[in-house]
Parts: C-alpha cells; structure tokens; sequence
C-alpha cells in the first residue's frame, strides 16, 4: 500500500510539475499516509508549503534532474536551507520543526538527490534529530552517507526504483519495520 501511494505522489508531482497548488496536492497525499503519528498534533498549513515551495523552486527545479551521486559541497549550504525551510512550512501548529516530513516532501520533488528518512532511520545512521542540535547538518550527513551506498550499489541494481528509493526500502525494512 505505501509503494501505491508513493507512485501515485511521484506521479502526481510529474504531471504538474511547476505549478505549485497541484504540488502541494501531491505532497499532501504522500504526507497524509506517511506520517499519520506526526499528523496526530495537527497538519501542517498548506498555505506555507505553498509558498515554501514558490520561494525554493528554482532549488528544487535544479535538484531534481539531479543524481544523489552528484552531491558536493557545493551543495551543502543549499541543501541545508532547502531543508530548514521544508522542516518549517511542514511542521504541525507548535511544533519547532518537521525534519522527516522535509525529508519526504523533498524527496517526491527530488527522487533521484533527495533521500527520505523516518527516526529509526536516523538513529541508525547517527543523524537523529532532537532540539539540541542542528537537523540540517545531521541531514546533510546523511545525505553524504546515502551518496556513498548509492555509488556503491549503483552498478548491482536493476530495478525501475530510484536508488535513493532501493536504499530507503532497506532502510524502512531493516531500521524502521525491523523485517530483515
């Protein structure tokens, strides 16, 4: 059932690609069946994603032709703002950030550069995310650590699934569902 909604989501954005509404639209409905235990404080404000998305589109436009292979550090500083704007249009009325909602909504705008992570996710991979730190480094990091298992791997995967989305469902599998 996840995978329907993540194409449905995937396809959705495609099909109205730049016209910021219907990608909302898009986000929402990958956001709504993802993140049902964030969304148990209240959704987020559609209206702030709206503009979240008008004001980075270019960033978001580049990003996604983008490979996550082709990640460098010239990247960072976008990258981390990308996110940091994302985790705050995206976050539930009083809450301080959404980093795994940012995550997700990036992602389905980005397949190919953009990984998405959950907090199982992060604390395997070290980055977890907590008021004390900076989540867009800890994102940043991961991003760098995804790279490297995507260069990896790349060569050893036949699968119409972006490799960002091979290593996601390993991820989900092993760290969050504990399936494998």
């Amino acid at each position: 059932m996840r995978d329907a909604v993540y194409r449905t989501a995937i396809f959705y954005i495609n099909s109205f690609w730049g016209k910021p509404i219907e990608m909302v639209v898009g986000i929402n409905a990958l956001l709504v069946s993802w993140n049902t235990a964030s969304n148990r404080f209240g959704l987020y404000d559609s209206n702030i994603l709206l503009k979240c998305i008008q004001d980075n589109f270019t960033i978001i436009d580049e990003y996604k032709s983008r490979n996550i292979i082709t990640l460098t550090d010239l990247d960072c500083d976008r990258v981390k703002e990308l996110f940091n704007n994302f985790s705050v249009a995206l976050a539930a009325k009083g809450k301080y950030n959404a980093p795994v909602a940012a995550s997700k909504a990036l992602h389905i705008l980005a397949p190919n550069f953009v990984p998405p992570w959950d907090i199982a996710i992060q604390e395997e991979y070290e980055c977890r995310c907590d008021s004390y730190t900076d989540p867009s480094k800890k994102y940043l990091l991961f991003c760098f650590k995804i790279k490297l298992i995507a260069t990896s791997i790349k060569d050893n995967i036949c699968s119409d699934k972006t490799l960002i989305k091979v290593i996601d469902e390993y991820n989900y599998s092993k760290y969050t569902k504990q399936w494998i």
